[in-house]
């Protein structure tokens, strides 16, 4: 990849992540550490983003850079937060019975639905997110379970991945899952950035009996780097009811999901 494509590149990811590691660039670019750090300082200088301790952070963004791996997920929970709360509401409420085996995997919008659950009982959370796994022991009832995958912890993003996260969902059956995606493409389905991410949502859905896709309003007719899990597989997905009519429209070519408005 040419350098000027690789910094437009960073850019789009930061501004996508709400944050990201040196060593994530690294990885996802196969470039050395100070390669990417040769192309943030350049894009500092532009004033197209803004490093900070161990990454960079979009321009502007209200976080403090000495904590990014807290940072990051804070920030991408309090991005579009009253969608995802309704979202997360409405998963609690019409979806998830009490006994419910649960797979969440470990993002922001899914990880919502953790706070709606406190009334009910004898629920099995089984998830990949170690800020889901913290907000289920504070907010579920004690008859509630609550399992993790354990596996690679990467960070800033605090979820496990890798092989093991993908062992630990393709043995587990549960009755229903819930996963996010970066953003949705009326002609490839879901889309993320991340391939050992995507890699943990397929199987986060491989063994679920109802597959739920949970994507505020913000992220239809948003592309991102690869396809992620596959809609053919998707039950039901959940979106804001303030989603543009349009969207909704053109929702409708996939007969086999059902679409559920917070």
């Amino acid at each position: 990849m040419l350098p000027e494509k690789r910094r437009q590149e960073i850019v789009r990811l930061n501004k996508e992540k709400q944050g990201i590691s040196i060593k994530e660039l690294a990885d996802f670019f196969k470039v050395s550490n100070m390669t990417v750090l040769r192309d943030i300082k350049l894009l500092e200088k532009q004033g197209k983003l803004e490093i900070v301790r161990g990454g960079v952070i979009p321009i502007g963004a209200d976080v403090d850079g000495s904590n990014l791996s807290l940072n990051i997920y804070d920030k991408k929970r309090q991005t579009s937060l009253s969608e995802k709360q309704q979202i997360g509401k409405y998963c609690a409420e019409h979806l998830i019975k009490e006994g419910s085996i649960i797979a969440l995997e470990g993002g922001s919008t899914a990880g919502s639905i953790i706070k709606f659950l406190s009334n009910k009982q004898k629920i099995t959370i089984m998830t990949n997110g170690l800020f889901v796994i913290q907000e289920a022991s504070e907010k579920l009832d004690s008859t509630c379970r609550i399992i993790g995958s354990g596996g690679l912890l990467e960070r800033p993003y605090l979820m496990f991945l890798g092989p093991d996260v993908e062992a630990f969902f393709n043995a587990k059956h549960t009755d229903i899952a819930f996963v996010s995606c970066v953003g949705f493409d009326f002609n490839v389905g879901p889309m993320d950035s991340d391939p050992l991410d995507i890699q943990a949502k397929i199987a986060i859905f491989k063994n679920a009996e109802r597959k739920v896709l949970v994507i505020d309003k913000s992220k239809f007719n948003v592309k991102s780097v690869m396809k992620s899990v596959a809609v053919e597989g998707i039950t039901d997905i959940v979106t804001n009811s303030s989603v543009d009519p349009e969207v909704l429209e053109n929702l409708k070519k996939f007969k086999h999901i059902k679409v559920h408005l917070a």
